[in-house]
């Protein structure tokens, strides 16, 4: 893609973090076909540690290699997601014609203490999550802009890069490139924290 260049600030490839509500009149559906899949399935790593002891959170489909949301049938949020890797993709000037395949998505269960450690959803091109379960407030997902100057050890303290934590709420969604480095802080409720998590890949 070329790269326009102007008078004044230029972003040569900045990180897009697309977060953003589902539509009202699609949550009330997208939340019925995900309670019908969540009843059916069973989680990787599901274990009953008590509260608030540190440990990696459950997963559906620990290969991630399947898509539980074309298993399931869950066409509304895969609906959604769609619209919304519309609206991604034009904003960052891609082009939408290119088609794009889901190459995993899966549920992602946070029970009392559980939490995800720093990773990437590379090769992939985009990676998402959409929330399903929150019960009150609690925190996100957080984004690391990486400055490699702090990666190095040259510097300890930037303006430039760290992490950025994005609120949890029923409903919202979020895009991002599948190299961008982001992890889960723990659950420090009482109740457990499930989301959707996806990958998408397009076709070359």
């Amino acid at each position: 893609m070329e790269f326009n260049i102007i008078s004044g600030m230029n972003l040569l490839n900045p990180t897009p973090i697309w977060y953003y509500k589902a539509r009202e009149n699609k949550i009330d559906q997208i939340q019925s076909e995900l309670d019908e899949a969540y009843q059916s399935i069973e989680f990787d790593n599901d274990n009953s540690t008590s509260n608030n002891i540190a440990k990696p959170h459950g997963v559906s489909d620990p290969t991630f290699t399947k898509s539980i949301l074309h298993e399931k049938n869950c066409t509304s949020l895969i609906n959604e997601i769609d619209y919304n890797t519309v609206i991604f993709c034009e904003m960052m000037g891609l082009s939408t014609d290119d088609p794009y395949t889901y190459d995993a998505s899966w549920f992602a269960k946070f029970k009392p203490g559980d939490f995800a450690n720093n990773h990437r959803h590379t090769p992939s091109d985009i990676a998402g999550v959409y929330y399903y379960k929150i019960s009150g407030e609690q925190s996100g997902l957080n984004v690391e802009c990486s400055n490699p100057l702090i990666d190095s050890n040259y510097v300890t303290c930037s303006p430039f890069g760290g992490a950025t934590e994005f609120p949890a709420e029923v409903g919202t969604i979020l895009l991002f490139p599948g190299y961008v480095p982001h992890f889960v802080s723990q659950n420090r409720t009482d109740e457990d924290r499930v989301s959707v998590s996806f990958n998408l890949t397009f076709t070359r």
